[in-house]
């Protein structure tokens, strides 16, 4: 088992995390019907 590694964000990456959260809602929202619809 690995260690545990605690660390803190800067806070420039602090301020990163909201843009990162909402690229991972964006992605969820349309990749999977847009893979769904793809032609075969």
């Amino acid at each position: 088992m690995w260690p545990r590694v605690e660390y803190d964000l800067t806070p420039d990456a602090q301020r990163l995390v909201p843009l990162i959260d909402a690229l991972g809602d964006w992605w969820a929202e349309t990749s999977t019907p847009a893979l769904a619809q793809a032609p075969r």
